[in-house]
């Protein structure tokens, strides 16, 4: 889906797909519960594409494996020219997590299983994003 790892994203559907991966699919602009599963964020991604698209400057993503542990460990970052109404600054679980500081909106997750666990990898990510001042 992405030429490069990481990627700068302004393609508006793959916009459109990363808005609802991050906030789900609210009405009338307004965030939905939080974050979706990759399979129903395409499908509602499909809907909402450049309408959604149209709020945001930009896209970032990064994924990042490891060896012997989280099959997948990524990262989506939008930059909003409008913020949805969102239920608050963060939401999440232990395997990912919804930032909302200023113009940006992160989602970070972690596809850990019991066989294979986060090594550490997700709290480095986390760590960076809690650290990073955003303007």
């Amino acid at each position: 889906m992405f030429s490069s790892n990481p990627a700068v994203v302004t393609d508006p559907s793959t916009l459109g797909l990363m808005y609802v991966l991050i906030f789900g699919a609210g009405s009338d602009g307004a965030a939905g519960s939080g974050p979706v599963s990759p399979t129903d964020a395409r499908r509602q991604a499909a809907a909402l594409g450049a309408a959604r698209a149209a709020d945001i400057e930009a896209g970032y993503v990064a994924s990042y494996e490891e060896q012997g542990g989280s099959p997948e460990i990524g990262v989506f970052a939008l930059l909003m020219k409008k913020m949805p109404v969102a239920d608050g600054t963060s939401t999440g679980s232990p395997s990912g997590r919804r930032i909302i500081s200023g113009s940006v909106a992160i989602f970070y997750w972690s596809d850990a299983t019991e066989g294979a666990p986060d090594r550490g990898c997700l709290d480095v990510v986390r760590r960076h994003i809690e650290s990073v001042d955003f303007r």
